[in-house]
């Protein structure tokens, strides 16, 4: 599995991202710093929530299939947790299961990968967490059909994820946030996996 990320706007080592909001009818800037000393801070502790809490409430599943993966994109988190190799078997036997490389959690050995937003005031600027249910009108996503999953704040603030998927084993990640809000948002990303969370 590769993973590419991006944005709609790339940014530099040095200069911020620079979004739009709306204020007294006019667009205003937005700083989105993407220096490596803001990523070493903190994730939201949402992105913690035990196996047993997120397996309470069942979230819609997005399937996964191309030649040669097949697995699950949870809509809780829009996280990625089921994924198996499908020309890959565990061992020589012909009745092998396939080689899983991401598994959910409360599964027995849980693996899966989280990708979002955070700020130095996450709690207030209301952001998307390990926890929200993101919206979408998708059910697959293979080569030909990429998957949008949205998701609006209290303040009208959007986020938005499109993932796709090439024929081999390439997964892009485009994420996007528009702020209706009159509020500027110093937001920057970050991606974790988690490895047996108990």
């Amino acid at each position: 599995m590769s993973l590419q990320k991006s944005s709609e706007t790339e940014p530099s080592s040095q200069e911020p991202t620079t979004l739009s909001s709306k204020k007294n009818g006019e667009q205003q800037p937005v700083d989105v710093p993407t220096d490596a000393a803001a990523t070493a801070r903190a994730v939201p502790a949402e992105s913690l929530a035990t196996p047993q809490q997120r397996l309470e409430t069942p979230a819609p599943q997005i399937q996964i299939h191309s030649s040669t993966l097949s697995g699950a994109l949870s809509t809780r988190g829009a996280r990625f947790d089921t994924l198996q190799f499908k020309q890959y078997q565990q061992t020589q036997e012909k009745t092998s299961d396939p080689v899983t490389l991401l598994a959910p959690a409360g599964s027995k050995d849980p693996y899966y990968a989280e990708f979002g937003w955070v700020s130095s005031e996450s709690a207030k600027d209301d952001l998307p967490t390990a926890e929200t249910l993101w919206q979408t009108t998708d059910t697959r996503l293979t080569p030909e059909t990429p998957v949008t999953l949205r998701w609006m704040n209290k303040y009208g603030v959007v986020f938005e994820k499109v993932i796709s998927l090439d024929e081999n084993y390439m997964f892009t990640l485009v994420e996007r946030v528009i702020n209706n809000s009159s509020t500027p948002l110093n937001l920057f990303q970050y991606s974790q996996e988690h490895p047996c969370l108990t």
